[in-house]
């Protein structure tokens, strides 16, 4: 076994995970990831997905290069299909496998990368493919600190509301990406040779153990510079918690781990203390350095022109 931390989680793995953080050593382990046997069908499972089933505390996840029994958020058990390379592997347990965890333990797992910004966290969420770990990485090469990639776990604390914990320390991203910061692909794992994704990892200098989240900003891509809206708007009235919702990652567990009404509950105290903004990006990439600025502009307090801002078609783009 070798011992972690991340999510704000010490954990012990029989897996090899490089480029993860090593638990200290006065930290004891909540979570076991072990290699084993794990069952075709959950007994008692109260819903069936495409590629899982789901009860009260267990979920069990079917993938082509393993299945994973999930339980409790204190035991993820592994078995592999024959002949799969762990670096498959551990692109499923690192994903899909690890949010059913952080649900069980009643962890926001927010679909968005997030980036330190003074003694607070600023959140980039988004569907697949809307550019968060793009925005995160070309913010990296400005000089700020990445705290999470894709998924950022969040907890409400007291006194402190909305808090963010250290994620996986590596991006993941498209080769185009990688070509927009002037890196070559060579250079970077790709999990799975049949997505042109590459893991770059990095190194943080992390003292503080969480960060409160003071902005976050739902991504939309411009394709239409004459027709869509432009730069930034705060998102804000009852529309607020609706899009929050759409951002968690593997909403779909929820239902069969009878953990719903919990989230819903979760997600409703987390915008007590954080404000909600869309930005509307360029998808060409090589007008990312618009949003950068405009982002950067937004936290000092500028004012960012917004040519059309109408909540009811956003919310309807975001679906």
């Amino acid at each position: 076994m070798r011992s972690y931390t991340a999510c704000g989680i010490t954990f012990e793995s029989e897996m090899e995970l490089p480029g993860m953080e090593p638990a200290k050593a006065n930290e004891q382990p909540s979570l076991q990831i072990r290699f084993g046997e794990v069952p075709e069908t959950l007994e008692g499972a109260t819903f069936e997905g495409a590629a899982y089933e789901a009860a009260p505390g267990r979920l069990l996840l079917f993938t082509p290069p393993a299945s994973f029994l999930v339980q409790n958020g204190r035991e993820i058990i592994v078995q592999p299909e024959p002949g799969v390379s762990e670096s498959d592997v551990r692109v499923f347990l690192l994903g899909s496998a690890f949010g059913a965890m952080l649900h069980q333990r009643s962890i926001l797992p927010l679909h968005g990368s997030c980036v330190q910004v003074g003694d607070s966290a600023v959140v980039f969420s988004g569907q697949s493919g809307a550019g968060k770990s793009t925005l995160a990485a070309h913010f990296k090469a400005r000089g700020y600190s990445v705290w999470s990639d894709d998924v950022s776990p969040i907890r409400v604390l007291p006194g402190i509301g909305a808090a963010v914990f250290p994620g996986f320390p590596r991006m993941r991203l498209w080769t185009e990406a990688l070509e927009s910061l002037g890196l070559d692909a060579a250079n970077f794992e790709q999990p799975r040779k049949q997505v042109q994704k590459f893991d770059v990892p990095f190194q943080r200098d992390i003292q503080e153990e969480f960060l409160p989240i003071r902005k976050l900003y739902v991504l939309s891509e411009t394709r239409d510079v004459e027709r869509d809206p432009q730069g930034i708007e705060e998102i804000t009235g009852a529309g607020r918690l609706r899009v929050l919702l759409r951002q968690t990652y593997r909403f779909s567990y929820l239902e069969g781990l009878n953990q719903r009404t919990e989230h819903f509950q979760v997600a409703a105290s987390v915008l007590q203390s954080v404000s909600m903004y869309r930005l509307w990006r360029p998808w060409n990439l090589n007008l990312i350095n618009e949003s950068l600025n405009a982002l950067e502009e937004h936290w000092k307090g500028g004012e960012v022109a917004v040519e059309r801002a109408d909540p009811d078609l956003d919310l309807l783009k975001a679906a």
